[in-house]
Parts: structure tokens; sequence; C-alpha cells
């Protein structure tokens, strides 16, 4: 839709005839610029227009340039004619610039020179002197329209070939009255949104809409759709649905609605209607994707470890190094770890998941009777060696054969593990993806 932004100058001037006489002539000047946001055009427009008593004696003309705020001329023209003198300019427009079309209106006098005579001024030492080589000094009467003369004036200029006096030349002289000066403003106007984002689950991302150009808004309204067939209760909530800039919370819902199979994005369009003070609107949108691949699993748990070391020493009645008793060991308690904010509608499921994890390695879990205390001192305490150097060489082998015995043990029970995790958070909802039934297969 185009809008006229500026229409200005539209004014009558009176010029006077040379010499004293005076004669009242009208002159009109007009410049406009707009916009239009359908085309991202900026065009500018202006005229000097004289009625016909007064084109006898002027032209009419105009000159136009068109600038950016930085003082950028992206097109100009000029144009001189009878009675009706006009000029285009035109560029695209860029969002957030204001343009200014300079318009220059003037009336142009008509003076008609006379050429009087041209007489020799004797050989000038061009060509050797010879006769075909002349400069004249040529005398030249202005006569306006009503027979005011002025005084004479003269330049040198070469007349090949011909002497004596010449006919009558008649020509412009551009004498330029009454100007008349218009700038105008017009800025391009647009209203964007945000960019498409893409989010976890759970956070809360921003949308806003910027308006640049010489409109302002009214009123804003946020809204969303979802697919049709969604499960998992599609929503967006915006924290201020009628203003700029509002803040949403990140609802991931299932497409297609399977437990297993719906897909770890979902994509909501998010929109928004404006209210502009020119009596217009717009519609917007832009997109919301939702993840809950949360950049890889949503939690894990560190398993247990031994800490510390047995006590050793001499024994002087064997003459031997052997280990004493358990030191300073010690068992680590599993430490779960959840990766997904606890805005996330699955923090809870993550939670319990991890939990239960710990909760295996506890005495009586499945993975109770590993890397115990006991099982590893059990090794340790027949160790002796006549050196101190060999028996420490003896714990650290026998520690090392230990763990990996463990680590196999684990792999063997890791699928009653994760089933024994699942139990524990498949009832917590939402009942996708995080279920034992689709993960099974995974842990054979």
């Amino acid at each position: 839709m185009k809008k006229l932004v500026f229409s200005l100058l539209f004014l009558v001037a009176f010029s006077c005839l040379l010499a004293s006489s005076a004669n009242a002539q009208g002159a009109y000047y007009y410049s406009q610029i707009s916009y239009d946001d359908d085309s991202s055009l900026v065009s500018g427009y202006s005229a000097t227009e004289i009625d016909y008593s007064t084109s006898w004696y002027y032209n009419a003309a105009v000159d136009a340039y068109l600038y950016d705020e930085y003082g950028n001329l992206l097109d100009c023209g000029t144009d001189q004619e009878p009675n009706f003198a006009e000029v285009d300019t035109v560029t695209y427009g860029d969002p957030g610039t204001d343009y200014r079309l300079d318009t220059y209106n003037y009336e142009v006098d008509i003076y008609y020179y006379v050429d009087i005579e041209r007489e020799p001024e004797g050989c000038m030492p061009c060509d050797g002197c010879n006769t075909d080589c002349y400069y004249y000094y040529e005398n030249w009467y202005w006569y306006d329209p009503f027979g005011f003369s002025f005084s004479p004036y003269g330049y040198y200029d070469s007349w090949w070939y011909s002497y004596g006096y010449g006919p009558p030349t008649y020509i412009e002289d551009d004498e330029y009255n009454e100007k008349a000066e218009s700038h105008d403003w017009a800025a391009a106007y647009k209203v964007n949104i945000s960019a498409a984002q893409t989010v976890n689950d759970g956070d809360s991302p921003t949308f806003s809409v910027n308006i640049t150009g010489n409109v302002t808004a009214n009123n804003y309204a946020w809204s969303f759709t979802a697919p049709s067939g969604a499960g998992n209760n599609p929503n967006v909530t915006f924290s201020t649905p009628n203003a700029r800039s509002t803040n949403s919370d990140a609802h991931w819902f299932a497409l297609p609605d399977d437990m297993c199979n719906a897909a770890t994005n979902s994509t909501y369009t998010i929109k928004c209607r404006v209210d502009l003070s020119n009596g217009k609107h717009k519609d917007l949108q832009t997109q919301l994707t939702v993840s809950v691949a949360f950049n890889g699993e949503p939690g894990y748990t560190e398993g247990v470890t031994i800490t510390g070391g047995p006590r050793h020493g001499f024994d002087t009645s064997r003459n031997l190094w052997l280990v004493i008793d358990k030191g300073t060991m010690a068992r680590a308690a599993a430490v779960p770890h959840v990766n997904i904010p606890s805005t996330s509608q699955f923090y809870n499921k993550a939670v319990a998941h991890e939990n239960q994890h710990v909760a295996n390695y506890n005495t009586g879990g499945v993975l109770g009777d590993l890397w115990t205390v006991d099982g590893l001192f059990s090794l340790l305490s027949p160790l002796t060696d006549s050196s101190e150097g060999g028996l420490l060489q003896q714990i650290v082998d026998t520690l090392h054969t230990w763990d990996a015995n463990q680590t196999t043990i684990f792999n063997s029970r890791k699928r009653a593990d994760e089933q024994a995790a699942y139990a524990a958070s498949d009832p917590i909802g939402p009942q996708y993806l995080g279920m034992w039934r689709c993960q099974q297969s995974r842990y054979p």
C-alpha cells in the first residue's frame, strides 16, 4: 500500500522583468516524497509550473536530489521546459533509514543575443600568418523582450575563413530567478518479528517486534498455533501477551502422538498482530522449536569408587612386607547428574531415573555387591613380598585386575540396572520417549 509521507511547498512566486519594468508572473512549485511498503520503493516527485503569460519570458526549471539520512545521493534529475518541468526520483528503501528529497525550483529568464558585427583584429601568429587564419573581436549586445539594451562585452574567438558581419544569433542564457527550495523527508517503515528459535524444553525464549520508520504501534496481540493431531497438550504461555516483547515457556509436544516414535523436536508457529498508528495492522509470524534432545542424555550417574588405600608394613618375624588392614579404604557413593533444566516437564522424570541408579548400588540393589571395600580387601589381605616396592606393585596389579572384573559384571547387569531405573521413572509423566518399552532394545 502506498503512503504519501509529505506533500509540501505549494506557493506562488512573483518575478520581476529586467531593468525597471516589472510584471507579475505566476509560478507554482511542488514536491513530495513517499514510501511504498509493498514494493519497498522510495519515490520523489518535484515540479515547477508557470502560467501562460509568464512562459513568454521564462522557462520552468526544477532540480531534484534524493538522499539517504547519511547524505548519500541515491538519485537525481533536472528538467527545463517552457511551461511545466518535472523530475521523478526513486530508490529501494532500506528499513530503518530516513530519506530526504531536496527540490530546487526556478524560473529561467530567456535572453536573446544578437551578433552585431565581427571585425578583423589583425593577423595573429597562428599559421605562418597566412590569410586564412584570423582572430576576431566579437561585440555582443544583450536584448531582452522589451528592447532594453545592456552594455556590450567582448571576448576573443577564432573565426575560420570568414570575416565581416554575421547573421543574428539567438540563444538562451540560464539566468535563474525566483529560486525556491524544499527539503522533504520520508521514512521507510518496517515491522519485523524475532527470528525463529530452537530451545530446550523448559527454557524461556523471548520474542519481540521491532518497528522502524514513521509509525508506532497501538497494540500487540501474541498467539500461537501447533500442528493438528499433536499430543502432550501443545501450549505456549506468553508472559506479556499485549506488549512489544514477551517471554514464553517452551513446552514440547508429541508429533506423531506416539509414546515411542514422537520426534524429539516440536515446532510452534508464533504469531503477533500489530495495530499501527496509521490505521493499518501487520500480521507477523515466526517459529519456536522445542527440543527434548538436551544435547545428549537427559542425565547420567557416576558409579561408586573406592578411595584411600590399605595399610601395609614389615613383619620382622617373617621378614616380609604385608598388608596389615583396610587403612583408609572407603566406598564413595554414586553421584547422579541431571542435564536438563529444572523447569523442563521431563525434569522430575530424569531425577527419579538417576536416583534409582544410585539406589541400585546400595546393599540389596542390582549393583550392591560391586566395588565394595570388603570385596577388594579380600584380595589384598593375602599379599606379601620380600620388598616394599614389590608389595606395592602387587597391590596396584590386584586393584586393576579386580576393577576390570567388576566392570565385566556391571556390563552383564546393565539391562537389569536400567530396567529398575525406568521402573522408577516411567510412572512420572510425560508418557513419551523416556519409557522402558521404548528404550529396552538399547540394553542387550
